[in-house]
């Protein structure tokens, strides 16, 4: 509701949170030991604000961290939760190294509009495939998901969002070895 009724309110909010995760980072990344810095951005997803909204509290945010992480030879994950389909193609537009999509999110499209613009990866289901389907459940997923984005560059196999702790091991030995079968 913020959003609708306090903009103004919110955009400081997200600026202040910006502002610490800089500082919060600064110290680590000084050091020179860390080469990439993941970023879990769950309420930017599209299951919970709007396109427009995104544009407006998370865009300009999520580029002014990367441009700072940027500035210090750092590259940035960025992976944002739930379907992001509709914003494809502002995810460029955040300076992140690397967009990292749900399992919600269509491959193909991802790849259709991000492709030769930044690094994604994806997004293979953590919970129907990898913690609940067969070793046969994740290479088949894992394959298709591999031919949706292409093996032209670019691209990460990635599970769609994080991996329950439960997850079998052999599900996770198979969507390694399909990774290593198929890189480019």
């Amino acid at each position: 509701k913020a959003t609708f009724k306090k903009p103004a309110f919110v955009e400081k909010v997200v600026d202040f949170a910006t502002d610490i995760l800089i500082h919060l980072y600064e110290p680590i990344v000084a050091d020179k030991t860390l080469e990439v810095i993941s970023l879990a951005d769950p309420t930017a997803s599209g299951d919970l604000i709007s396109k427009k909204q995104f544009e407006k509290f998370a865009v300009p945010y999520l580029k002014k961290f990367t441009d700072w992480a940027k500035s210090k030879g750092v590259h940035t994950l960025v992976h944002i939760c739930g379907n992001t389909t509709d914003r494809l193609d502002l995810f460029p537009m955040t300076g992140a190294s690397c967009i990292s999509l749900d399992h919600k999110t269509d491959i193909a499209k991802a790849k259709e509009a991000l492709h030769g613009k930044m690094c994604f990866g994806g997004n293979v289901d953590p919970v129907k495939v990898m913690l609940n389907g067969t070793v046969q459940d994740v290479e088949n997923a894992c394959k298709d998901i591999i031919r949706a984005a292409g093996t032209d560059g670019g691209f990460v196999l990635m599970p769609g969002c994080d991996i329950p702790p439960t997850v079998p091991y052999e599900n996770i030995q198979k969507f390694i070895q399909v990774a290593h079968e198929w890189k480019y």
